[in-house]
């Protein structure tokens, strides 16, 4: 979002449009400018491999490829690497579940809304992996975009996404937070924010249904995320010190915490499904590569997303 930070940009993109002024709302605009950091993307490495597969049998040599691609959510802002942030968090998730090692790497940018994730991001994923996790939506609505046209933004993005990775590719599309929880933001912009985060979270759901292939996106703004942290946590925080907890330093990106509730509420509505392909494939480069794991070739375990019976969320 240029040199501003997103809290800036959300306040100016909201409050220009709709006309409101005045002293109060000026107060808030400098408030919120002067105590909200522009933080840096992670530092460090943006490949590597997550193992929680604890020694199966038969997992050696068999990782599974994931790439996370998107906005700041998948460049990590705020936080201290990649293995902490979104890419290192979802591969570790997926590891344990599937079973298998999971070979990881990050294509991100801060700012990117899905248009410029289409033209500057698809082209640079690296052969046909077995997990695409895709973080986008904020910008677009930090840039005021109307449902029609972030809907057909993402139907193009997606689309490009499925025609760069092929059909065996999952492809995971992380919901809209619920923004009226964002602590940087102030009361009218969490009512206005919090409100087109969940009509982008339809439109989300409508495009992901009418694409071929396994692509999913789970509701984080719906009744599964609250289920979760109260039965994790005893109860869904509501101070301003509680809810801390869950953002980078910034009270804007999501922190550890918030990116650990998210992967654990996919898992929990979908069970994975591998299915083995023999025949040439495009190796990914990664720890995993270097170790022997993507050998053009050999037999890979693609995954799939099932949805689980009786799982509200999502």
């Amino acid at each position: 979002m240029g040199t501003l930070s997103p809290i800036v940009t959300a306040c100016v993109s909201t409050l220009v449009p709709l006309g409101l002024a005045g002293a109060y709302f000026l107060s808030e605009l400098g408030y919120v400018a002067m105590f909200t950091p522009r933080l840096p993307e992670a530092p460090g490495p943006t490949k590597g491999l997550a193992d929680e597969s604890k020694g199966s049998e038969g997992s050696k040599g068999k990782a599974l490829r994931m790439v996370c691609i998107g906005d700041s959510v998948a460049a990590g802002c705020g936080l201290t690497s990649n293995e902490e942030a979104c890419a290192g968090t979802f591969a570790r998730h997926l590891s344990k579940h599937s079973g298998r090692p999971v070979s990881w790497r990050v294509i991100g940018r801060n700012g990117y809304e899905a248009a410029r994730i289409e033209k500057n991001h698809v082209k640079r994923i690296p052969g046909n992996p077995d997990v695409v996790v895709l973080s986008v939506g904020v910008n677009n609505l930090l840039a005021m975009q109307s449902d029609a046209v972030f809907k057909e933004e993402l139907r193009s993005l997606l689309s490009a996404i499925r025609a760069k990775v092929g059909e065996h590719s999952a492809i995971i599309l992380l919901g809209m937070p619920p923004m009226s929880m964002f602590v940087a933001l102030t009361p009218l912009l969490k009512r206005l924010a919090g409100a087109k985060a969940k009509a982008f979270n339809g439109v989300m759901a409508k495009v992901c249904s009418a694409l071929p292939g396994t692509v999913i996106h789970v509701d984080y703004t719906g009744p599964g995320i609250n289920d979760l942290v109260r039965r994790e946590m005893g109860t869904v925080p509501s101070s301003l010190s509680s809810l801390k907890s869950f953002f980078a330093p910034d009270g804007f990106h999501p922190g550890p915490l918030a990116l650990d509730f998210m992967a654990t509420l996919l898992f929990e509505t979908y069970e994975i499904k591998c299915r083995e392909l023999e025949g040439e494939v495009d190796s990914l480069e990664s720890p995993g590569e270097e170790a022997g794991h993507l050998e053009p070739g050999r037999i890979l375990q693609n995954v799939s997303f099932v949805r689980k019976s009786g799982n509200p969320a999502a």
